[in-house]
C-alpha cells in the first residue's frame, strides 16, 4: 500500500527489504583509491561479528564504510541498527539532482537541530567511491555546512555499491552502478530500525515541510 504527501510518493520498505535474503557479500577486491585504515582484529570486533545476526543484519549486511574523517563504521552494525535513519545517494561531482536533494537535507538539519546526531541520523552515501574518498568528502562536507553528525560515506566499491543494493539505489541491482554511477536514484529514504518501518520519497517533488511531517511520523512509531 503506497500513500502520498503532497508531491512526494511514499512507499513503506519494510516488506521488500526482507524478501529474498542474500548473505553473500561480494570479495573486496577493489578499493576506493583513498587511504583505508588496518582492518580491526581487536577480540571486542571479532565477538561482535560473530554473533547470530538478525534478519535485518543479514539483508543489510556489515560490509565497511568509511566517513569523511576516515571513521571506519560497519554498515547494519553501526549505522543502521536501532536508528531513525535518513539516507540519500549522491556523489561530491554531480551537478544535477544531487544538490537539489542535499539542499533540502540542510534545511532538515536547521528543522531538526540539536536531534540530528542523537534522534536522528544522517547518511549521505557516495556513488562514486573511487573519486571520493574521504578527504574529498570532508572537503565537500564542509563546504555544505553539514553538521559533524551528518556522515557522507565511501570505502571499497564492492562494499559502497553493496550498500547502495540493499537500499535499491540503482534499481533491483548495482550492474548499472558499474556501467554509470551517475545513474543512481534520487530517492531519500527514511528508516526507523527499531519498528522496521521504511519510507521512499522522491527527492525532486518532496520539500522540507513534507519531507519533515514524513520524519515526525517514523519518530512516533513505537
Amino acid at each position: 500500500m503506497t500513500r502520498r504527501a503532497g508531491s512526494a510518493l511514499l512507499v513503506p520498505l519494510a516488506v521488500a527489504m526482507f524478501m529474498g535474503l542474500n548473505t553473500t557479500v561480494p570479495a573486496h577486491s577493489v578499493h576506493s583509491g583513498g587511504k583505508q585504515n588496518a582492518p580491526d582484529n581487536s577480540g571486542a570486533a571479532v565477538r561482535a561479528l560473530s554473533r547470530p545476526q538478525t534478519p535485518a543484519q543479514q539483508y543489510f549486511t556489515d560490509v565497511e564504510l568509511v566517513d569523511q574523517n576516515n571513521q571506519r563504521h560497519h554498515f547494519y552494525s553501526d549505522l543502521l541498527q536501532d536508528k531513525v535513519v535518513v539516507i540519500t545517494a549522491f556523489y561530491t561531482r554531480c551537478e544535477g539532482a544531487c544538490p537539489v536533494a542535499t539542499a533540502k537535507l540542510l534545511q532538515l538539519q536547521d528543522y531538526l537541530d540539536e536531534r540530528l546526531g542523537k534522534e536522528v541520523h544522517f547518511l549521505s552515501i557516495t556513488a562514486d567511491p573511487i573519486y571520493d574518498t574521504p578527504s574529498r568528502l570532508h572537503s565537500y562536507a564542509q563546504k555544505l555546512g553539514a553538521r559533524p553528525a551528518w556522515l557522507f560515506l565511501t570505502g571499497r566499491k564492492a562494499d559502497v555499491y553493496l550498500a547502495h543494493a540493499r537500499l535499491g539505489t540503482f534499481g533491483p541491482n548495482t550492474t548499472s552502478a558499474d556501467a554509470n554511477y551517475e545513474s543512481h536514484g534520487n530517492n531519500i529514504f527514511l528508516g526507523n530500525l527499531r519498528t522496521g518501518l521504511w519510507k521512499k520519497i522522491f527527492g525532486p517533488a518532496v520539500n522540507v515541510d513534507e519531507l519533515a511531517q514524513a520524519l515526525d511520523t517514523l519518530l512516533a512509531d513505537k
